[in-house]
């Protein structure tokens, strides 16, 4: 999975996994510029009837899920962002403005500017 995740890196392209915060932290520690999102619900009870509300999953699961929650949420704090998923629409928004905002940090963007790097040396040159 390493040389994959590596290989859609290397190309410009944004990788989005959805994984509980064990495996992000453990990407991270792969993968230092990974950036962590944490997406949460509202508040505990709006977790429990949207898990509910799924009707695919086993009252176990659903118990484990919110059994398992208060620990995942102690880590949101080591996240580089937070998005309450209040209203989806406004959630997918904000996620979009993080994505975007990612991609044009300059990091991520000085390896595709590459005409602009030349075009710099060579001004260079000529000054000398």
């Amino acid at each position: 999975m390493k040389r994959t995740v590596q290989e859609i890196l290397t190309k410009g392209q944004t990788i989005i996994l959805d994984i509980e915060t064990v495996g992000a932290f453990n990407i991270k520690e792969q993968f230092p510029d990974a950036v962590l999102i944490f997406i949460l619900p509202p508040s505990p009870e709006v977790l429990s009837e949207r898990l509910r509300q799924i009707n695919t999953e086993s009252p176990d699961f659903v118990k484990k899920r919110l059994t398992a929650a208060p620990k995942e949420m102690e880590r949101m704090t080591d996240s580089d962002y937070i998005i309450l998923n209040d209203i989806l629409s406004a959630a997918v928004s904000r996620l979009d403005a993080i994505i975007e905002a990612e991609n044009l940090k300059s990091k991520r963007m000085l390896p595709f500017l590459s005409a602009w790097r030349e075009f710099i040396d060579e001004c260079k040159t000529t000054e000398d």
